[in-house]
């Protein structure tokens, strides 16, 4: 890497960001950039300290969580500051170390890299909740998939290695050429050991006194440079530190290939790829001799990936920051993880600083499926960006024909997770008509639910699928208003963003808390 340049680009010009959790891993994301450039002005209230360079045509900016902090919460404010200095940025790195999970479909070794990606139903990271020993473990969230950019990136990155040779060792090499300080000095090759995961570990910070007898055999490699394996990474709450509970919690999550603690607190608040070098096993042999290599194989896979990332320009597309989870699932056609996000609650006429709503969204990416899934969730299909364009009319321009002709009279298509009485009056679009006094309890209120209350924990959100109206009027309304009124004191309501624009309030599922909390109170029963 050259010298600090004198000149740098403006805030506005960074489009990747670049994020660590430990120096080790921040020293060796530094080594990557092809040119370091001189601090621009940042935000006065923004605490974070950043470096900034470029990889190929990407300005980046990186920066690390605080000395000792770790976790979703410091890794979600770190985040929340970056996002209020650099407004460009396109998507987001984690890049740093993790425990990996081997097993006979996974030759996983220390030092190699673990990319998420989307396998199964996972859309690459997996949060969950180990709980109380003993019991099984949960699956506590849905998180987004990496952004399309990057999955098409991973594609021509496999593509190539069907080829040629994968780059990482010649970028570690370059990378130690000019920083030698990097280089582990000692024999990393050698001091790789797997052992049985029910075999735990006898005192000590090395394993020179563990029984190699307990050490499962595995058949040399051709070559020492790292391999890159790709699949879903799972996020948790806290270390793993047990072969046997590792291998438990990988089976309970349909087979995860590394462990870490980060990630769940930014997928779904900004497009992203997470990048972990494996240090350890995830089991109790586990220690920090192979945090710097490990750290500096995460490092090299993220600059070769982003080779194949071509030139982000500004102006080319949103920034991230002003998009919900629902727009997110629309540009990338993610249906199932979309209805996870509408039964909590998720506003499907929710704008972005353009005006445009998830609907847009899919139409002009043509994806049916995904809107014919709005449909069913009382999405105003008819509503119009800062441009003055609906739905139908952005499918037009992108040559989606079916989409156009189908959003031109849509049919009426049938939510059956919300309960609507057969007999109830229905309007023109075959949806319910909402009582006056309905619309009094609920019109100070369009609360945008991924601006407001993020949360996933389950006091925030009801398991039910019922309407409102179901919760106001029907006869066993009392007993839900009871439920409901434990949380009145715990649930703070933010109005900020209230809007009154002719939602069909009591027609939303009343699954999400915040909308039934704030009319409930002040019904007349």
């Amino acid at each position: 890497m050259s010298k600090i340049h004198p000149h740098y680009p403006s805030n506005a010009q960074y489009t990747i960001a670049w994020v660590c959790v430990l120096p080790v891993e921040l020293a060796s994301a530094k080594a990557m950039l092809d040119q370091e450039y001189d601090s621009p002005p940042v935000e006065p209230n923004d605490p974070n300290l950043y470096i900034f360079g470029c990889i190929r045509s990407h300005n980046i900016v990186l920066t690390c969580l605080p000395a000792g902090q770790y976790g979703v919460s410091s890794i979600a404010r770190t985040v929340a500051s970056l996002r209020s200095t650099f407004t460009a940025i396109r998507f987001l790195l984690l890049v740093g170390i993790g425990g990996g999970v081997p097993s006979q479909a996974h030759d996983i070794r220390l030092g190699d890299v673990v990319v998420s990606l989307p396998s199964g139903i996972y859309g690459g990271v997996v949060q969950y909740d180990t709980g109380k020993i003993g019991r099984s473990v949960e699956r506590t969230g849905s998180l987004n998939a990496p952004p399309t950019i990057l999955l098409n990136a991973i594609a021509k990155l496999q593509a190539s290695h069907q080829i040629s040779p994968p780059r990482i060792g010649t970028i570690l090499s370059e990378a130690y050429t000019k920083f030698p300080l990097l280089r582990q000095r000692v024999d990393l090759v050698r001091s790789d050991y797997l052992f049985s995961p029910d075999y735990h570990h006898v005192s000590g910070n090395s394993c020179v006194s563990c029984t190699k007898s307990r050490t499962i055999v595995r058949r040399p490699r051709a070559s020492d440079d790292p391999v890159i394996h790709f699949g879903t990474i799972a996020s948790g709450n806290s270390v793993i530190r047990d072969g046997l509970v590792r291998d438990r919690i990988s089976a309970d999550l349909g087979g995860v290939l590394c462990f870490e603690m980060e990630a769940a607190g930014i997928m779904n608040a900004v497009p992203c790829l997470v990048i972990r070098g494996i240090c350890d096993y995830a089991d109790s042999h586990k220690n920090r001799t192979w945090q710097p290599y490990a750290a500096a194989t995460a490092a090299a896979a993220a600059k070769e990936i982003l080779s194949f990332v071509p030139a982000l320009e500004l102006g080319q597309s949103h920034a991230v920051w002003d998009l919900t989870e629902l727009h997110n699932a629309a540009k990338q056609g993610a249906t199932d993880n979309a209805k996870r996000l509408l039964q909590k609650g998720a506003n499907p006429n929710a704008k972005d600083s353009d005006g445009c709503t998830p609907m847009h969204y899919a139409a002009m990416n043509g994806q049916m499926d995904f809107v014919k899934l709005l449909l069913q969730w009382e999405v105003d299909e008819t509503l119009t960006n800062s441009s003055g364009k609906s739905a139908r009319d952005l499918a037009t321009e992108n040559g989606h024909s079916d989409i156009s002709a189908f959003l031109v009279d849509p049919p009426v298509i049938v939510n059956s997770t919300v309960n609507k009485e057969k007999d109830q009056e229905q309007n023109s679009q075959g949806r319910p008509v909402m009582e006056d006094r309905c619309k009094e309890v609920c019109k100070a209120f369009e609360a945008r639910v991924e601006l407001n209350y993020r949360s996933a924990n389950s006091r925030a959100f009801y398991e039910g699928y019922r309407s409102i109206y179901d919760l106001l009027y029907s006869e066993d309304r009392d007993n839900w208003g009871d439920m409901l009124r434990k949380w009145n004191d715990e649930i703070q309501v933010n109005s900020e963003n209230a809007e009154s624009s002719g939602v069909r309030w009591v027609h939303l599922p009343a699954n999400n808390i915040l909308w039934v909390q704030v009319g409930f109170p002040h019904a007349e029963m």
